[in-house]
């Protein structure tokens, strides 16, 4: 299932490997890596696109327990930012989550 919410500025979507420069650009920041796990500053090419990898996985995966948007200006189109739903527990109806946007935003 492909969920993409899309309002006027807006578009949240799925990751896709191309995005890994705007997200490295936004989360390349000392005090924004300070509050998100598990990253450490700076966070190298090669390491992000594993995760963008298995994040495209989960996404096709039948039995979803994170879902992760990547936030995109559609002026620029240009992934801002990110926010996501973890630990989604369906049968008890709760879920943790997440956001970050690059600090130019």
């Amino acid at each position: 299932m492909v969920i993409r919410l899309e309002i006027e500025r807006l578009i949240l979507r799925a990751p896709r490997l191309s995005d890994v420069d705007n997200f490295l650009e936004g989360l390349n920041n000392k005090n924004l890596l300070k509050n998100i796990t598990p990253f450490l500053y700076p966070i190298k090419k090669d390491d992000f696109l594993d995760v963008i990898k298995d994040t495209i996985k989960e996404w096709k995966s039948k039995y979803k327990s994170n879902y992760i948007f990547a936030i995109e200006l559609k002026s620029k189109k240009k992934v801002i930012g990110e926010v996501s739903l973890s630990c989604v527990r369906k049968k008890h109806g709760t879920a943790e989550i997440g956001s970050w946007l690059n600090q130019k935003y």
